[in-house]
């Protein structure tokens, strides 16, 4: 079979065509999980260059490594391959490639063999992990080892400098605050344009430029309360059952779950009785989040999941409405692009397009926006979201600030501190971030005093552009009771300008109110219209 193969290829290819996919395809080396094939990637794994710009010794320890590419590997190997290469040398010059003096000079270089670096190796061996896993969705390995791809990413290289640095800053100001128990600590982050989902910047340890486990899509962890804003969206979706002043029960509650009783507390350990939705979510209360869910159903939060990007089957335990729910960092954040678009779902990339050799697109990656969700009920989620910076577990921040920025969150921390989480968006970008132990060991971090603080490092350092805030004409705003969720006043103490879908506000005021309450203003266009009215009476 061997025999009648060859003989199709010679009768098909010309003997150049043959060497030519030979040696843009033959092994060369490994590297980490990456195998290096073919003259263009070896050319850069030992000389940092390409092909064009190798000299004649330097295509000789190449040409001569193809009889035992781990024998005669210049890195292991030194003395093997320099006298493969001088071996390789001779033949050219008896075959008067090159002749006698250039052979000695030749023979005489040193292997200049670079140490591996970002230009042989790659700089941000997270990011590339993304672009592998997309070529493979339209590409055989064979291809991109032979086909002379150009890839074009969406890698911003200051995006991705600074979360690198703000990761090892962190971790250093964690380590130096808490003690060398964290110097174990790892962590993953990402970086995505909330409209396009380009993915900028992408970080998958503690040490980014280490290669191994990338912990930004291999690291299946408990979200912690990450997953409170998509019950709570399961809940606004319902507009006319609920709205972000719907009063919520934080009292104790047991219910018997998977044969044992299930008694969820909240982090401060305390009950905070009937409280408006919008501030459950906000201050993270687990309580009135697992009843919220438990009224829900399991259905419509699964309907939910399915329009973030979820397509997890969830477990129908009331665990998961406070965050015993397993998502990869990637996961996570393409789930949290849609809320932060606005409803809008673009799925996450990391390429932009691909060319051929002659310079063509061979392939394309076009923005495709899918809306998944009514942009009035993603109003009132990022509403109570943008809250968590104000009042809430994130905040810190001046109000002008957060406003300019139009900046939204929400900390995650599961069982036992186990994993500290924060996403937000600010500006036009979405970042995620994920601190644990790899071994599942508990940590003395929150998502507050843990991920947020990278999340800050990080924000702090890009300072992101200025948004206009979206005008929804469905969307109303009225001064509510922090408390009582009822109408109240700007000038009424623990009062707040709450957002409302049209016809879903309240219109309850306590008389206690009425003297605080500002009488609203009258529309110019009613006064108009009054007058109109009166004077035509008189005309008549």
């Amino acid at each position: 079979m061997e025999a009648i193969a060859a003989l199709l290829i010679e009768f098909h290819y010309s003997k150049e065509e043959i060497l030519l996919a030979y040696i843009n395809d033959v092994f060369l080396a490994q590297s980490g999980k990456r195998a290096v094939h073919g003259f263009g990637m070896g050319a850069q794994h030992f000389f940092g260059t390409s092909v064009s710009n190798l000299e004649t010794d330097q295509i000789a320890l190449l040409v001569g490594m193809l009889k035992g590419p781990s024998l005669y590997n210049p890195r292991r190997n030194p003395n093997n391959a320099t006298n493969r290469r001088n071996l390789v040398l001779g033949i050219l010059q008896k075959r008067r490639h090159i002749n006698s003096s250039a052979l000695e000079e030749y023979k005489s270089r040193e292997l200049r063999v670079v140490s591996p670096n970002f230009r042989s190796e790659t700089k941000y061996p997270a990011f590339h992990d993304l672009v592998r896993l997309e070529l493979r969705e339209n590409y055989e390995d064979s291809e991109l080892r032979t086909q002379g791809l150009k890839i074009q990413t969406n890698l911003d290289p200051v995006l991705q400098d600074s979360l690198e640095n703000n990761i090892k800053k962190t971790k250093a100001q964690l380590v130096k605050k808490y003690g060398d128990k964290l110097m174990d600590l790892e962590g993953a982050a990402m970086a995505v344009d909330i409209s396009t989902g380009e993915i900028k910047a992408v970080v998958g340890s503690s040490n980014p430029s280490k290669f191994g486990f990338n912990r930004s899509i291999n690291a299946i962890r408990p979200i912690g309360s990450l997953v409170k804003p998509f019950i709570y969206l399961t809940a606004l979706n319902k507009y006319d059952e609920y709205n972000l002043t719907t009063i919520l029960d934080d009292s104790k509650l047991s219910i018997k779950s998977g044969g044992e009783i299930w008694e969820p507390n909240n982090f401060d350990k305390q009950f905070h009785g009937k409280i408006p939705l919008h501030v459950a979510l906000w201050q993270s209360y687990n309580i009135a989040s697992a009843r919220l869910g438990m009224q829900l159903g399991y259905d419509s939060v699964q309907e939910i999941f399915k329009k973030l990007g979820i397509d997890k089957s969830i477990e129908r335990y009331p665990s998961l409405f406070i965050g015993s729910f397993e998502m990869s960092p990637f996961d996570v954040i393409q789930s949290y692009q849609t809320i932060a678009a606005d409803g809008f779902y673009s799925p996450l990339r990391s390429i932009r397009d691909i060319k051929n050799l002659m310079g063509d697109i061979d392939l394309s990656y076009p923005y495709k926006i899918e809306q998944r969700i009514r942009p009035e009920p993603v109003h009132l989620l990022k509403f109570a979201m943008q809250q968590t910076f104000i009042s809430g577990t994130a905040r810190g921040y001046p109000r002008k600030t957060i406003e300019s920025w139009q900046a939204g969150g929400k900390t995650g921390t599961s069982d036992d501190q186990r994993d500290s989480w924060f996403v937000g968006f600010a500006g036009d970008l979405l970042v995620l971030v994920w601190l644990g132990f790899d071994d599942n060991r508990p940590t003395p971090l929150t998502g507050r005093s843990g991920a947020l603080e990278v999340w800050k490092n990080f924000i702090n350092d890009i300072e992101p552009s200025s948004v206009d805030k979206s005008r929804l004409p469905r969307i109303k705003y009225v001064w509510t009771d922090k408390k009582d969720g009822l109408i109240s006043g700007e000038k009424c103490k623990n009062s707040l300008l709450v957002p409302f879908i049209i016809g879903t506000e309240p219109n309850t005021m306590p008389s206690v109110r009425s003297k605080c309450a500002s009488k609203p203003k009258r529309n110019k266009s009613d006064v108009m219209q009054k007058l109109k009215k009166v004077f035509e009476e008189g005309q008549g």
